[in-house]
C-alpha cells in the first residue's frame, strides 16, 4: 500500500497540487524524485517549491520508508536525523535524550518516538538499503552519538590493578579531557541558541503571536565549574628510531566503572555547576521584517530593496519574454508573499522575465 503524499508533514494542499502536476502523488514517488541533490534541484525548478523546503520534506519521506508515522519523521528530522542510514548507526538513547531536550525547550511540538520505538526503528533501518543522498553541507548532528568501536591499549606504566592487558576508553590525555569539557559547554550554548531561534521562528510564523510582539527568551552560560576526581599515570615511549623519549601524562575519571575494573577501593564524586542567565535577544532576531512587494520591479531594483530591508536573497529563475515595466527585466514571482513577516534567516527567491 502506497502512502498519500500528505503523510509527509509540511506538504500543504498547495504543495501537493504542485507535485501532482509533476505526477508525484505518493510518498514513494516523492522519495524517488528527491533522492539526490540533482533530482531535488530539478524538481525545485520544475515546481517552484524552494530547494530548502523540498530537502526538508524529502528527509521526512526518506524516514517514512521504514514504517514510522509522519509526526515521528518530522521530529527526527528536526533533531538532525538526515536519512535511514543515520538511524541504523545512531545510538537510540542519544536520539531520545536530544528529542526530550528539544521538547522541554519548546522547540518540538510533537514529543517524537520513545526508546522502545527507536530501537525498533534502528532494527528496521539496518534491513533497509537506502539510496538517499544528504546534501554535502548537511553534516551529521553533533548532538547525537553514533556507534563506533573504541579500543584503547593501556600503555606501560598504567597496568590495571586487577590484571589484564586492555581497557575500553579508560585512559585519555588530559588535553583531550579539557578539550571535551570545553566543547561540551560550547555545544550546550549552541543548543540553547538553536532552541531560541526555533521558538522565535514559531512566534513569527503565528500572525497573532507576532502581532502581540512576543519574543523568545535567550540564555547564556557565563560560568561553568567542573570538579573531577582522576587517577593518573605518567608513561614514557621511545620513538621508532630509539633516540628520543616522549613522556605522556594520562588520566582516567575515578568512578564506579573504573573502580570495578581496576579493583580500586577509592570512591569519589564529580560535580558540575553552571549558571544560565537570560540576556536581551539580538536585535536582528527580534525585528519584525515585513516582506515588500517586488512584483513588477526590475531585477536590480528588487535586489536593492532586499538589501535595504536586510533580507537575504535566494535563487533567481529567469525566462525570456517581454517585461511589462519597459525595462530589461521584471520580477514576476517571489517566494514569500508581500506583507508576510519573515522568519530568521529566511531567503527570498525570485522569478524574472528577461527582454528578448
Amino acid at each position: 500500500m502506497q502512502l498519500d503524499i500528505k503523510t509527509v508533514k509540511g506538504i500543504t494542499p498547495k504543495i501537493a497540487e504542485k507535485l501532482a502536476e509533476s505526477k508525484i502523488e505518493t510518498v514513494e514517488g516523492f522519495r524517488a524524485a528527491t533522492r539526490t541533490t540533482a533530482k531535488r534541484s530539478e524538481l525545485s525548478k520544475k515546481t517552484g517549491i524552494s530547494y530548502g523546503q523540498l530537502y526538508s520534506l524529502s528527509k521526512q519521506a526518506e524516514l517514512l520508508g521504514i514504517g514510522m508515522t509522519g509526526e515521528n519523521a518530522e521530529a527526527l528530522v528536526r533533531a538532525g536525523i538526515r536519512c535511514i542510514s543515520d538511524i541504523s548507526s545512531a545510538l537510540p538513547s542519544s536520539i531520545e535524550t536530544f528529542l526530550r531536550t528539544m521538547e522541554r525547550s519548546g522547540a518540538l511540538k510533537h514529543s517524537g518516538p520513545g526508546a522502545a520505538e527507536l530501537e525498533l526503528m534502528k532494527e528496521a533501518a539496518k534491513k533497509e538499503k537506502s539510496k538517499f543522498e544528504p546534501d554535502k553541507d548537511d553534516l551529521i548532528s553533533p548532538y547525537i552519538e553514533f556507534e563506533k568501536e573504541r579500543k584503547v591499549t593501556v600503555p606501560e606504566g598504567a597496568v590495571p590493578r586487577g590484571g589484564g592487558e586492555e581497557a575500553i576508553g579508560f585512559f585519555s590525555g588530559i588535553k583531550e579531557i579539557m578539550v571535551d569539557i570545553g566543547e561540551g559547554i560550547a555545544e550546550a550554548q549552541h543548543a540553547l541558541d538553536l532552541s531560541s531561534m526555533d521558538i522565535q521562528n514559531s512566534i513569527l510564523d503565528d500572525p497573532e503571536l507576532a502581532a502581540y510582539g512576543f519574543n523568545a527568551s535567550w540564555y547564556t552560560i557565563p560560568e561553568a565549574t567542573f570538579t573531577l576526581k582522576m587517577e593518573y599515570a605518567v608513561t614514557e615511549e621511545k620513538s621508532s628510531s630509539g633516540t628520543a623519549t616522549v613522556r605522556k601524562f594520562l588520566v582516567s575519571p575515578s568512578n564506579a566503572r573504573y573502580n570495578n575494573y581496576f579493583k580500586s577501593q577509592e570512591s569519589a564524586s564529580s560535580t558540575i555547576s553552571m549558571r544560565f542567565v537570560p540576556i536581551p535577544p539580538p536585535d536582528r532576531f527580534t525585528d519584525r521584517i515585513i516582506m515588500p512587494d517586488l512584483i513588477g520591479m526590475a531585477h536590480d531594483e528588487a535586489l536593492e530593496e532586499l538589501r535595504l530591508q536586510r533580507i537575504p536573497a535566494g535563487n533567481v529563475e529567469t525566462a525570456e519574454g517581454t517585461p511589462g515595466n519597459g525595462k530589461a527585466t521584471e520580477v514576476t514571482w517571489q517566494s514569500v508573499d508581500a506583507g508576510k513577516i519573515l522568519k530568521i534567516g529566511e531567503k527570498v527567491s525570485l522569478k524574472l522575465i528577461l527582454a528578448t
